[in-house]
């Protein structure tokens, strides 16, 4: 296993590693979707992906990055892909120029719920964007639940800005779930603004008349429940 990233957990002391795993962990990663998925309250933040669908992305220039304690038990993964000029590129859902070969999508992030607060998410976020970056990919894109401000929080914190805010995954019995869609491009380390809009996170409405006027949602306050709009 390649090792990328070492440390110690906050909470539980351990030691862990972040590595770069093959498609023969992709079942143990269905499981903890799966054992994840179970204890949401609210399941519709979270779609999850078949066996079949990782392995997919794995085979056409994705990776996964699991967390392993010091037993090597998986404690949380990570997956992106690099969907080319597929349907499934979220810069089709932007209006900005993008190369869509220089996409790379940051996929589902889980975290066992014994390990939670433990900044997993972040750290993994750390891992695939440094992997993107030296990849030569350009641009990061991934999707979130508007009411899910704790991931909110954690991605926005790595640098990623919303563009858009619309409806995805749709089925045969639903038209799709509302979801951000945030955007970084790695070449541009601070974005200048002109005006700035703090807006409360429950009104979705306002936010998608200032996404149609130009504007991205800049930062985000867990504590005051705001989104911060710029342009």
């Amino acid at each position: 296993m390649n090792v990328l990233h070492a440390g110690r957990l906050v909470k539980t002391k351990e030691d862990y590693k972040v590595v770069q795993l093959g498609l023969d962990y992709v079942e143990e990663v269905v499981e903890l979707q799966e054992r994840v998925h179970k204890d949401m309250v609210h399941k519709s933040w979270f779609v999850r992906d078949s066996a079949d669908e990782i392995e997919a992305m794995l085979k056409n220039g994705g990776a996964l990055f699991g967390v392993l304690n010091k037993n090597n038990e998986m404690i949380a993964s990570r997956y992106i892909s690099t969907p080319g000029d597929s349907e499934h590129n979220l810069a089709h859902d932007v209006n900005l120029p993008i190369d869509l070969d220089q996409v790379v999508v940051l996929e589902s992030t889980v975290v066992h719920p014994d390990y939670r607060g433990n900044r997993l998410q972040g750290i993994t976020l750390d891992v695939a964007m440094k992997h993107a970056e030296n990849k030569g990919f350009r641009h990061l894109f991934c999707t979130v639940s508007p009411q899910n401000i704790y991931s909110l929080y954690n991605i926005m914190s790595g640098g990623l800005k919303i563009r858009s805010l619309k409806k995805k995954y749709a089925t045969t019995d639903r038209d799709g779930v509302w979801r951000f869609i945030l955007h970084k491009d790695i070449l541009i380390q601070d974005m200048s603004w002109l005006k700035r809009l703090e807006i409360s996170f429950d009104d979705l409405d306002l936010q998608k008349i200032l996404i149609n006027k130009g504007f991205y949602g800049d930062a985000v306050s867990r504590r005051a429940n705001t989104i911060v709009y710029a342009r």
